[in-house]
């Protein structure tokens, strides 16, 4: 039996992942995968620089990943549909900038992510961050901060997916006890009202102090009750992750009361019934 798509996929080429796109193809089409798709990270904008490195791919390697997905699209065509997408940072006063390198290229599925405030890397190392947390105004700034960004992501039409939604519990800060759902909720009639989809990210399963999904289950609760679509990514950045907790999902999926997850080529949204899948 096949998985939904998994179009959330990462390789060598962004510095802290492993397996070239054509080892990631084959482990996909291995584990019974009929579609999938690369969300490589994008690009920094000219002149933007953090104390992290080997976050995103290089301006000057971006070519060879979109060579190498186009060329598996030819030679594992047969086997598998591959999509070609992009995970962007939201960065605050780069939004042209970050609009027009995307319109340069023909994506099917852009991600968009909330990674850095003020410079700082909120996901990356929790000793880094507790260095740092101060200058974000503490654990309360640091979530607010992080709201605002994501309130501005999705206000900016750059994204067609809202990736890992509550990522900052990744190191366990805050959540959910400091939780404000009255601006999650906000947030997420502004996702609905903006036609974005969700992404239900099993990376966290991983890697997340809490061992659960972006986002966790009350917001994935509320997102249901307001109409939000939603689709499964693993954040894979090794060929052995792709597909990582997905029948365990869909479960879960089903018992919220989800019957479809989302699609996506050339930017445009389909839907396809879990029942297949089960």
């Amino acid at each position: 039996m096949s998985l939904p798509p998994d179009y959330h996929l990462h390789t060598r080429h962004c510095g802290h992942a492993s397996g070239s796109v054509d080892e990631m193809i084959r482990m996909a089409i291995q584990k019974g995968f009929l579609e999938i798709g690369f969300a490589e990270h994008f690009p920094y904008p000219d002149g933007f620089e953090i104390d992290v490195p080997d976050c995103v791919v290089p301006s000057d390697l971006w070519p060879q990943y979109l060579f190498d997905v186009h060329d598996a699209q030819k030679k594992f065509g047969d086997q598998i549909q591959i999509r070609l997408g992009a995970e962007i940072d939201y960065l605050p006063g780069y939004e042209s900038d970050t609009a027009s390198r995307l319109s340069r290229q023909d994506y099917d599925v852009v991600f968009g992510s909330v990674h850095i405030l003020d410079g700082i890397v909120i996901d990356y190392d929790l000793d880094y961050l507790n260095k740092r947390i101060d200058a974000l105004g503490g654990i309360a700034g640091l979530w607010q901060k992080y709201w605002d960004n994501l309130e501005s992501l999705i206000q900016a039409g750059l994204c067609d997916v809202i990736a890992h939604l509550d990522l900052p519990k990744k190191l366990g800060i805050g959540f959910p006890d400091t939780a404000d759902w009255e601006r999650i909720a906000d947030l997420l009639d502004q996702i609905h009202a903006r036609n974005l989809t969700i992404e239900i990210n099993t990376g966290g399963i991983d890697r997340a102090v809490r061992r659960e999904v972006y986002p966790t289950e009350k917001i994935l609760r509320m997102a249901f009750e307001k109409g939000i679509d939603v689709l499964i990514g693993s954040d894979s950045h090794h060929p052995d992750q792709i597909g990582r907790y997905f029948n365990e999902t869909l479960a879960r999926l089903v018992e919220m009361g989800w019957r479809y997850v989302t699609v996506f080529q050339n930017r445009k949204k389909s839907y396809q019934s879990i029942e297949k899948y089960l």
